[in-house]
C-alpha cells in the first residue's frame, strides 16, 4: 500500500502507486507526516493554521479518523509537527519545531507508548545550542533505532541523531553539515545517508565519524527527498522536480521528471516506488 498527505487536508491511498483514492480529513490543516504499521492502522500529523499541531489516527485504513491530543508544552510555547513514525502499534514519535520566546528551550520529540492515547516528549539534550532545532524527518532503522534529521532555523547548525527505542536514549554519534540537512535514509547507526540544501548527499559507513563521502547531485538546487534501499543504492528528488538514481558506483543518473518539486520519496524495493511533489502531484517510479 502507498499513502500520502498534503496541505489541502486530503488523504491519498493506493494499492499500486498508479490509481489513487482521495478523501478529505476531518480536521483542516497542512499535513506533512504519515505512518502506517499495517493496512488498517496508521497515523498522520500536521498543523492547523500556523502552529497548532494535529495528530490523527485510523484503524480502518483511512476510512475514518480520530483526533489525538499532542502535549501542551506550556504558556507561550507553540510548535508544529513535521513528521510521524510508529515502530509498532503502541510506540510512536513526532518530529517538531518549536517557536517560543525562551531561547533556553529546544524542540522536543513527541513520544507515545500507548498508541497515541497520551503523548509526552523526549527533550534533545545532546544539542543544546540555545535555540530550537527544526526536526524534519524520522527514519526507522534496524535494531529499534530511529534516525532524526534536524537543522537550525538559520540552517547554520545541522545534525543527525540516533535514538535507541529499547534503551530510550540517544546514541552519542552526531554530524554537523555546513550546507543544511533536509532528509535522510539508512540501515543502522553506522550506515546512513543525508541530503542537503546544496544538492549534495553525504554517505557514511562509520556513523559519520570519519567516512563522510560527498555525492554532488545538482548544485543549483536542494536535494529535498532521499530513499536508499542499501548502503550505496538509492534515489534522490530535487527542489526543481528531478529524480536521480544512485547505483553502486555512486554516479547520479537522472531518471525522470517528477513535477515542479519533489518533496518525498518512498521505495518498496530498489527499483519501484513513488515520488510526491507540490500541488498533489504523485508519480509512480519503476526502473525499466
Amino acid at each position: 500500500m502507498y499513502y500520502a498527505v498534503g496541505k489541502n487536508s486530503k488523504f491519498y491511498k493506493s494499492t499500486d502507486g498508479e490509481s489513487w483514492s482521495v478523501s478529505t480529513l476531518p480536521v483542516a490543516g497542512d499535513y506533512k507526516g504519515v505512518s502506517f504499521i499495517d493496512s488498517n492502522n496508521g497515523w498522520i500529523c500536521g498543523n492547523n493554521g500556523v502552529l497548532t499541531p494535529i495528530i490523527l489516527k485510523t484503524t480502518n485504513g483511512g476510512n475514518t479518523w480520530v483526533q489525538q491530543t499532542p502535549p501542551d508544552l506550556g504558556v507561550d510555547i507553540e510548535y508544529k509537527l513535521n513528521d510521524i513514525l510508529f515502530v509498532n502499534s503502541m510506540v510512536g514519535f513526532c518530529a517538531s519545531y518549536m517557536i517560543h520566546p525562551n531561547p533556553s528551550k529546544y524542540s522536543p520529540i513527541l513520544k507515545t507508548i500507548d498508541g497515541g492515547v497520551t503523548w509526552g516528549y523526549v527533550e534533545n539534550t545532546l544539542f543544546t545550542f540555545g535555540y530550537a532545532l527544526n526536526y524534519r524527518r524520522l527514519i526507522k532503522l534496524t535494531n529499534n533505532l530511529i534516525l532524526m534529521i534536524a537543522d537550525s532555523p538559520e540552517h547554520s547548525t545541522n545534525c543527525s541523531l540516533i535514538y535507541n527505542i529499547l534503551l530510550q536514549s540517544q546514541i552519542d554519534i552526531s554530524n554537523n553539515y555546513n550546507d543544511g540537512v533536509i532528509d535522510g535514509s539508512g540501515i543502522n547507526e553506522n550506515n546512513y545517508q543525508i541530503s542537503s540544501y546544496l544538492g549534495t548527499i553525504y554517505l557514511t559507513n562509520d556513523g559519520g565519524i570519519a567516512d563522510n563521502q560527498l555525492v554532488n547531485i545538482d548544485l543549483t538546487t536542494s536535494a529535498n527527498a532521499l530513499y536508499f534501499t542499501s548502503d550505496r543504492v538509492g534515489h534522490v528528488g530535487t527542489d526543481n522536480g528531478k529524480m536521480f538514481r544512485l547505483g553502486g558506483d555512486l554516479t547520479p543518473k537522472e531518471q525522470t521528471y517528477a513535477g515542479t518539486q519533489v518533496n518525498s520519496i518512498s521505495m518498496v524495493n530498489a527499483t519501484e516506488g513513488i515520488a510526491v511533489g507540490n500541488g498533489g502531484q504523485i508519480y509512480k517510479y519503476k526502473l525499466n
